[in-house]
């Protein structure tokens, strides 16, 4: 069984992964950005060569924002640079070489399905749907005020942070008629951790429910567990002190994420081509049952000029780095 989990950055994705991993059948390790390209899905034999390149020879991709390159070499895998060099010039498909890469830390850890967690694996889950067999997908969501308002204290302008809530999640909502489309939801998790997983995901997936996944550490870990604006580590015991992220933030903060969530939405060109559904904050929160701030309390359209200012340094920065084509590809637009 091979699984991708994907939504937006800070949807409990990390803690997620540290759970699933603890299942004794399933090996979840570090992001590896892997199923992120559309080439490799498409152009296997072209696209395979620009995986350990490093920089802008790597893979490359752009939506709001760039992501360059894959991981491949953490030592959780058990694989060294000049193996995987090895194993991509022995197969000629995506899913084969996928599957050969994840055969070693399953032997290892003696376990029987992989998993990977990338956050941008979500824009990608219909190519991993129809290029992969047994395979499921899980849809890591939260509420987009809370979502963030913690993307921001990691350093994003509510702009960008919006801007990538809006965009992964209207893609992940797009998958949810697909088989094997789970959808793991931050605030029932946090509410009832073993209920949750064991209705919501693990019977989908045909896995019983261990308790030791809510154990807390994982001894076999290395590196960061807790990243800058995060109140809770990975690691630690599963609790709800997230939930009121938004309320708690000081009263700016809250009007510049309320109005950056209600002044943007997705282009048109961009719903055509991908086969979107939902276009606004206010459509996915509708859909998800979410709340929707729309109170003149809360929203200042004298920050839209801001916005505007963010949104045209990005699509900038993209052009003059040559990530895109063309800046008419660029997702987001103002309402």
């Amino acid at each position: 069984m091979r699984i991708l989990i994907g939504g937006s950055p800070s949807t409990g994705s990390s803690v997620f992964r540290q759970i699933l991993n603890r299942h004794p059948k399933v090996f979840c390790g570090p992001e590896t950005n892997l199923f992120c390209y559309p080439a490799l899905y498409r152009h296997w034999r072209s696209s395979k060569k620009r995986i350990l390149l490093p920089g802008m020879l790597g893979l490359h991709n752009t939506d709001v924002r760039t992501m360059r390159g894959v991981h491949l070499e953490d030592g959780e895998f058990g694989w060294t640079h000049k193996e995987i060099r090895s194993l991509l010039g022995s197969h000629t498909s995506f899913p084969e070489f996928c599957d050969a890469f994840f055969n070693k830390p399953l032997i290892r850890n003696a376990k029987v399905h992989w998993a990977e967690k990338t956050p941008a694996n979500v824009l990608q889950f219909s190519k991993f749907m129809q290029s992969f067999e047994d395979a499921y997908i899980i849809h890591t969501t939260r509420s987009p005020y809370d979502t963030v308002t913690s993307l921001v204290s990691r350093g994003m302008s509510p702009y960008l942070a919006a801007s990538i809530y809006l965009l992964y999640t209207a893609h992940g909502l797009a998958a949810q008629e697909m088989p094997g489309y789970i959808e793991a939801r931050y605030e029932s998790l946090v509410s009832d951790a073993a209920g949750t997983l064991d209705s919501e995901i693990l019977q989908p997936l045909g896995l019983q429910y261990v308790s030791d996944m809510l154990s807390e550490g994982n001894p076999r870990m290395a590196g960061i567990s807790k990243m800058q604006g995060w109140r809770s580590d990975e690691l630690d015991h599963i609790s709800d002190r997230s939930i009121s992220r938004y309320h708690d933030a000081p009263e700016q903060t809250q009007v510049s994420i309320a109005t950056a969530l209600a002044s943007i939405r997705l282009t048109e060109k961009y719903m055509k081509w991908h086969r979107l559904q939902h276009d606004t904050i206010e459509m996915i929160c509708a859909g998800m049952h979410y709340h929707y701030f729309n109170e003149t309390d809360r929203i200042d359209r004298r920050l839209v000029a801001t916005l505007q200012r963010d949104r045209e340094k990005n699509i900038r920065r993209q052009w003059l780095q040559r990530w895109v084509s063309s800046p008419s590809m660029y997702p987001i637009e103002l309402v």
